[in-house]
């Protein structure tokens, strides 16, 4: 059990705010879905709001490391870093392609 936030946070496409986001980075939920437009925005370590298009590799590493209660290789942070990218930017191109 790690730290967990409800934010109002912005929707980085629409603008609209979001209240009550759940953000819990100790459990891998570093984004969330606009309930106005449907898009995923990823939540940096420093609680900036991206466009998933955005999001870069260093804001993923960050996020993890922000996250980690226990020490990790850089290769490790790196290789799991890249995986979640995939996989958001994936999500992101589909959900622009409706």
């Amino acid at each position: 059990m790690g730290d967990r936030f409800l934010l109002n946070l912005a929707c980085s496409y629409c603008g609209k705010m979001g209240t009550g986001v759940y953000y819990a980075p100790t459990c891998d939920v570093y984004d969330f879905v606009c309930k106005d437009c449907k898009r995923h925005n990823f939540v940096s370590a420093d609680f900036t709001v991206k466009a998933v298009e955005d999001v870069t590799l260093e804001d993923v590493v960050s996020a993890f490391e922000m996250a980690s209660n226990s020490y990790h290789s850089q290769a490790s942070v790196k290789r799991a870093a890249a995986g979640y990218l995939r996989g958001l930017k994936r999500h992101g191109r589909a959900e622009a392609g409706r």
